[in-house]
């Protein structure tokens, strides 16, 4: 039994205006809603992101990867630290993501060539290195973590400047 032939654009037609309709409430939740609602939604909706990545390459490629958290941690350390030197809010939420896009790109050029378990044993340590990096650089993190650090992130993560003893 085969469908009427203006089912599939009706489908279609409900699920442009569903998306439609989702989208317009989720651009009122700062106007219509308190502190805690858009802390929800925004989380809501960066896991929502990482679930796609990960059915992306789970469910469509079939790679078991490890390494989607690695790209978030990077890309909001990355606009944490440009925030803490002085750079305004879009700017560096934007050079962040773009800093995860390179850092997937670095690490997919490694990780890609792989699969199965080699596949995610490589996402895995790569993975742990983005971590060791981010919690053990403590002259960078420092810096994005205490109120007491210097005011240009910049100049914490410098090269020590070599001094005459």
């Amino acid at each position: 039994m085969e469908a009427a032939p203006g089912s599939a654009a009706r489908r279609r037609g409900a699920g442009a205006a569903l998306a439609l309709i989702l989208a317009v409430a989720v651009l009122l939740v700062p106007v219509l809603g308190g502190a805690f609602l858009q802390y929800l939604v925004l989380n809501m909706l960066l896991l929502a992101l990482l679930a796609l990545s990960f059915n992306l390459l789970f469910g469509m490629a079939g790679l078991l990867s490890f390494g989607q958290g690695a790209f978030y941690a990077g890309g909001a350390y990355a606009a944490a630290l440009l925030l803490r030197a002085g750079l305004p809010l879009l700017p560096s939420v934007l050079l962040g993501a773009l800093f995860a896009a390179a850092l997937a790109a670095a690490i997919g050029a490694f990780c890609v060539r792989h699969t199965r378990i080699y596949f995610s044993m490589l996402t895995l340590a790569f993975g742990m290195l983005v971590y060791a990096v981010v919690w053990k650089w403590t002259r960078c993190a420092r810096s994005a973590r205490t109120p007491s650090a210097p005011s240009s992130a910049a100049s914490a993560c410098a090269a020590p400047s070599s001094s005459p003893s």
